[in-house]
């Protein structure tokens, strides 16, 4: 299937990233994840 990730280009708060899934057979699987910022800064 195919995979997409999408987020914000610059993250300063709390973020939610979604994973959606879709598989060969049409079904689509999605999960998010919230990221909650502190004060350490990293760059991806």
């Amino acid at each position: 299937g195919t995979v997409t990730q999408t987020y914000p280009d610059s993250i300063t708060t709390q973020t939610t990233y979604v994973l959606s899934c879709t598989s060969n057979g049409g079904a689509v699987t999605t999960a998010s994840q919230i990221v909650n910022i502190t004060q350490v800064f990293q760059e991806f």
